[in-house]
Parts: C-alpha cells; structure tokens; sequence
C-alpha cells in the first residue's frame, strides 16, 4: 500500500465509527423547580368549630296548691286563712295576717297534750334542715285564759329555740278553723293560704315533704 492509500483507510475507519449508533446511556435534563409562592404552600385542612349545646337551667317555680294537695293526707283546700292574733312568749303579739312572705305552721293544742309534744319532737327532727328559710312553727293555746308563760316547762321537752309557744286571743279560732282535736296541723303558705291541714300526727319523713314544698 501505498502513501497515499493510508491517509483515505484511516478517513474510511473514521467515517464508519461516526455512523455507528451510539450505546451511552441518555441523561435527563436537570430541571430547576419555581420558588414555592405562600399561596402555594399546603395547608391543612379546616376544622370544624364544635357545636356547643346550650346549657339547660332547670327551672324553677314556686310550690302551687297542686304540690300540697298532692301529699298524703291533706285536708285542706287552699283556701284564705281566717286572721287570728295571739300573745307569744317572749315575742309579744302575733297577728297572722301581718306574716306574709311566711310560711306558718300553726298547731293548735293545749297545756298538757303529750301528743302534740311528741309532734313537736318530729318536727325537731328536720326542721334545722330548714332553718332561716322563712319557715315559722307556732304552739298555740287554745284556752284565752292562760298565759305564755304555761308553755315554760314544755319548752325544754323541744329542743328548739325557734319554736313559738303562745295563746289565742279568743276561742274564735276554734270556730273559724273548724278544731275538733288539740294537735291538728295547720299551715298558711306565703300569701295567706291554708294549703295542709292534717287531722292526725305525721311522722319526720312526712314533715320533710311537706317542708321541701316550703322552699321552693
């Protein structure tokens, strides 16, 4: 071969190793992402505000008739209590109709009654439970002739210092309220009312009932 025969062999060996398809893996193009704008950004997503229920006030009524004539026992009908006035150890006079805004349990007797003492020391029982809550207990004497003072040695059979002891003015109240026997309950709500009236004695647990009604 000669001179010239070389340089084109090289050339042809060089053509042919440009048309062959190349074997090398492809690269991707590197691609720069876009700043993330604050709209962008993933935000979680809303909770709902939870419904509050509405907070119930149980309410509240003073006691009707209905409540009281409700209880076991009771005689009376609601009606207006007919006025009295009586002389009260260590109170002076009392007059019923001035007490409004109370409620007085009134119970008739007489000096020497063991059975209305006995009901007195039921009452005991619960009444410091309602104490101060406008509840007022009231012995009265059914004979005008005595005096307070008959209820002194009785009194330390009770331990209750907020009990009344007293005298009726006249035996009127015997009449108006229709007393067949020492020791009936009797008691005048806050405006006056006669809403219990109970022929009989009734035991602590019969009493609180009916005070509960007096607190409403």
């Amino acid at each position: 071969m000669n001179k010239v025969m070389v340089p084109l062999a090289l050339a042809g060996l060089l053509l042919a190793a440009c048309a062959l398809p190349s074997t090398a893996t492809p690269v991707a193009p590197t691609v720069t992402p876009a700043p993330m704008r604050p709209s962008d950004t993933p935000q979680p997503s809303p909770t709902a505000a939870p419904i509050l229920e509405p907070t119930l006030t149980p309410e509240t009524r003073p006691a009707s008739f209905a409540d009281f004539a409700a209880l076991s026992g009771n005689l009376a009908t609601g009606e207006p209590a007919p006025d009295l006035t009586a002389r009260v150890l260590g109170v002076g006079a009392f007059t019923l109709s001035k007490q409004r805004g109370s409620f007085i349990l009134l119970i008739p007797t007489v000096v020497g009654c063991g059975d209305c003492i006995l009901t007195l020391q039921e009452i005991a029982k619960v009444y410091p439970d309602y104490r101060g809550q406008g509840l007022k207990v009231i012995m009265l004497n059914l004979y005008p002739d005595d005096v307070p003072e008959s209820w002194q040695e009785y009194m330390g059979l009770v331990n209750e210092p907020e009990f009344l002891w007293g005298v009726v003015d006249s035996i009127d109240f015997v009449i108006q309220y229709n007393i067949t026997t020492p020791g009936t309950l009797l008691l005048v709500d806050r405006d006056g009312n006669l809403v219990f009236r109970s022929n009989t004695p009734i035991r602590a647990d019969d009493f609180r009932r009916l005070f509960d009604l007096t607190t409403q």
